[in-house]
């Protein structure tokens, strides 16, 4: 009796393994394909997709154009750059915020979100302790990373302000230098 238990129990337990044999293999038969339409997607995404601050509410309408150049100071990017690299630098490396990671976060967004973001998370352990031009400051820098084009005004920290300049591909820019 004992042996016809164990011999049944065994073919369950085989059956159950070649169940997920089975499973495993069709799952990574699929992989290519789903590669490639990931592929797709993220070259030509979809316009109802939507990613970032803007889901969650209060985000300010898009720009119907990219911004002039010269929102931002070269010595405005500069303080952000110190206060980045004083009070972000220590979690975050400067290639989150930069290239086409970026320009993909921020697609068919504003600075504004960019702003509300930063200014509403951070830093981690103090959520808006800083001031609206330090956070102006550090968007500045930010955005002096993606190439976007500096000039002789102060971005300024108000929502009409930061509205107005587009995100993403498209944004006025200077050239990336080679």
């Amino acid at each position: 009796m004992r042996s016809a238990l164990r011999s049944v129990l065994r073919n369950d337990r085989t059956r159950r393994v070649r169940a997920r044999i089975a499973k495993a293999a069709t799952v990574l038969s699929l992989a290519p394909g789903l590669l490639c339409a990931c592929a797709a997607v993220a070259a030509h995404p979809p316009p109802s997709v939507a990613v970032g601050p803007a889901e969650l509410g209060d985000s300010a309408p898009a720009p119907t154009s990219p911004a002039p150049p010269g929102f931002f100071s070269a010595a405005q990017a500069e303080r952000g750059g110190a206060s980045y690299q004083e009070l972000c630098s220590e979690c975050h490396a400067r290639s989150e915020f930069r290239g086409p990671d970026f320009e993909w976060r921020w697609r068919r967004q504003t600075a504004w979100e960019l702003f509300r973001e930063i200014s509403t998370t951070m830093p981690e352990d103090r959520p808006g302790s800083l001031s609206d031009e330090v956070y102006a400051a550090i968007v500045a820098y930010l955005l002096s990373l993606n190439d976007y084009e500096g000039g002789g005004v102060e971005l300024q920290p108000t929502r009409e302000a930061l509205s107005s300049i587009a995100l993403g591909a498209g944004a006025a820019k200077t050239p990336a230098p080679r």
